[in-house]
This record gives C-alpha cells, sequence and structure tokens, in this order.
C-alpha cells in the first residue's frame, strides 16, 4: 500500500467520520428531513453504522508505523516529534474556536483552569469531545517501538496465541473496571489503550501480509481479484454492516474494506479529491463538531437534507483547514526547523 493509497484511504475515512458525527445518534429527524427509510428507520442512520472511523484510522496507524520500524526509523524520538506537530495543529485549533466559543457560549469555554489543562493535554476533551481520540492515539504511538519488538518476538503459533488469551484478559477485566469507575478518566484510557490496540494490531498484520506479497495491493485468489467481483463483496459487507450494531466486529470489517478497496485502481478526479481531502483528515477531524455540534450546528443543519448537510459540512471544515494548517506550520517550523512541514494523523 503506498503512501498515496493511504491518504486517499484517510480521505474516504475522514468522509465517514464527519457522517457518523451527523448521523450516528439517535433522534436524527429532530433536526433533519431523511428521504430514504428502511422499515421505518431514516437510511443515513443506518449508513452510518458502517462508518465507525477510528478502527480506519488505528489500522492506517498501524501499517505506516510497521513500516517505519521494519526501515529503522521507528524510534521514540521521532515519534516525540510526529505528534508535537499533531498537538500543535490541536492546539491552534482549539485557541480559535475556544475564543469564538468565549463569545457565542461563555457557559461552556473555557470554564475553570483544571478544563483547560484537561483540554491542553487532551487528557480530557471538554471542548470537543471527539478530540477524546488524540490522548490513546498518542500513547500507543509513543509505545509502538516496543509494542512492534514485542510482537516481532511472537514468531511461534503457541506465543501468538498466549499473547491472543492475555490480550483478551486484560481487555475483560478493564471493561469490568469501567463498569466499576464509569467516571474515572484514568480507568477509560487505559481501557482505551487496550481496546485500540487490536485495531493497531490488524494495521501490522495488514502490512504484514501486503509485504509477504511482495508488492503495492493485497492480491486475492483468482477469480477473487476482479474489481467487479471485489465491488460487489464490499456492497454485501457494508449492507450487512449497515443492518446489524456489532461493535466487536468493527476492526474485523475495516480490515476487510481495506483489504476490498485495494483492488480497485484510484485514478481520476475521485482519487484527486480523497486524496486532498487525506491531506487534511487531521485538522478537519479536529474541527467538524465544532461547527457541526458544538458552535454553529444551526449552520451547518440549515439546508435540512441530510447530503446538502453532508456536504456543507465537508466544504466547511476543508476550507477552514488551510488557514489553521499554515499557522501551525509556521509554528513547527520555529520550533521543529527540521520537521516536514505536511501534518499528518
Amino acid at each position: 500500500m503506498s503512501k498515496e493509497q493511504t491518504t486517499i484511504f484517510k480521505g474516504i475515512a475522514i468522509l465517514m467520520m464527519l457522517f457518523f458525527h451527523l448521523y450516528g445518534g439517535a433522534d436524527i429527524e429532530q433536526w433533519c428531513t431523511p428521504l430514504v427509510y428502511i422499515g421505518g428507520k431514516p437510511l443515513v442512520g443506518m449508513l452510518s453504522r458502517v462508518c465507525y472511523p477510528v478502527t480506519f484510522f488505528l489500522l492506517f496507524t498501524g501499517y505506516g508505523l510497521t513500516y517505519s520500524f521494519d526501515c529503522g526509523r521507528l524510534t521514540f524520538a521521532t515519534q516525540i516529534r510526529r505528534l508535537l506537530r499533531l498537538y500543535i495543529l490541536y492546539w491552534v485549533v482549539s485557541i480559535v474556536f475556544v475564543s469564538i466559543g468565549m463569545v457565542i457560549d461563555p457557559a461552556d469555554y473555557p470554564k475553570s483552569w483544571l478544563h483547560v489543562a484537561a483540554n491542553v493535554t487532551a487528557v480530557h476533551c471538554t471542548y470537543n469531545g471527539e478530540a477524546w481520540f488524540l490522548f490513546p492515539y498518542t500513547l500507543i504511538c509513543l509505545s509502538s517501538p516496543w509494542l512492534l519488538r514485542g510482537v516481532t518476538a511472537l514468531r511461534q503459533w503457541w506465543h501468538k496465541m498466549v499473547f491472543i488469551v492475555f490480550y483478551a484478559f486484560c481487555f475483560l477485566a478493564l471493561k469490568w473496571l469501567v463498569s466499576l469507575y464509569p467516571t474515572s478518566i484514568f480507568v477509560a484510557h487505559v481501557h482505551n489503550y487496550v481496546a485500540l490496540l487490536f485495531y493497531f494490531y490488524l494495521g501490522v498484520l495488514l502490512y504484514r501480509l501486503i509485504a509477504a506479497q511482495g508488492k503495492a495491493s493485497v492480491s486475492l485468489p483468482r477469480p477473487f481479484s476482479m474489481p467487479l467481483v471485489a465491488g460487489s463483496l464490499l456492497i454485501i459487507l457494508v449492507t450487512v454492516k449497515s443492518c446489524f450494531k456489532v461493535t466487536l466486529a468493527d476492526g474485523i470489517y475495516a480490515f476487510a474494506v481495506i483489504v476490498l478497496l485495494l483492488q480497485f485502481t484510484w485514478r481520476g478526479w475521485v482519487a484527486q479529491v480523497l486524496y486532498h481531502l487525506g491531506k487534511h483528515s487531521a485538522a478537519m477531524w479536529l474541527t467538524h463538531t465544532y461547527f457541526a455540534v458544538y458552535l454553529f450546528s444551526d449552520f451547518i443543519h440549515a439546508p435540512r437534507y441530510p447530503l446538502l448537510i453532508f456536504l456543507l459540512l465537508v466544504a466547511v471544515t476543508w476550507f477552514s483547514a488551510f488557514p489553521l494548517e499554515r499557522i501551525s506550520q509556521f509554528i513547527c517550523s520555529i520550533i521543529l526547523p527540521k520537521c516536514k512541514k505536511q501534518l499528518l494523523l
């Protein structure tokens, strides 16, 4: 999977994220007018079940970091620099939108100094709840050199089985602790870290499978390598996932979707649009709920029809990404003069 393919798939993932946060909740008919219903349920609400984006971004992270690990470029220091670039963008976005929030909604912005500190570190994102992913993502990236060394050491099949059993035990134990201490931020972060490791390791597996093939895409056995058949399988997979809300299968679903998408040749204007969206996925992720939920929801929902609302949110977040990224890139050029300017999630 090339860097261009990964960026295109990030473009698909960010569209999923925006769609999920628009239509993944209940009572969406209160603020929009769905045109298509299936079994009395809005189609957009059902389609939101196929759009859980965290799994996709963690898979891409596992894939990319495994590549860096195999090339000898994955160190704790490189991850610090990479994450600092992302945090700088996060701080720029937060300063801009919290400043606006102090005017539009002074009761919620900025609140106490404890809230400020929690949001600056992303330990508890009360200003933009959908940025919760940043902190466990940071922990996974920082620990990735040791995680990948550990995975590489699991050479025998029984080593892998012991690891899987141990991981399942830890996951279930942490889920039990979350039920006992539902308000504990510490327990929640530990649980999120362990839960998200599964998606990260699926990305590692994806890289290993592609590396074993020795080319840039996964080859399915004939005749399943045909794009027509892959497209048919993708439609079936999406249809089944939209009908059943099974969160335990999100990782396997994302893995299968990526493998099937790799069977297509991405060219033309569709690939270009997705590529440009993928390049700005980090800024779009960090801004979209400020527009859609917290500060400008009336404006975003004004068109009333789901497709128009979605397209408006995509356009607004995409255009707003440019100035925010330029500011963060300027700060990075001062703090980290040798770092690349492009901000990647």
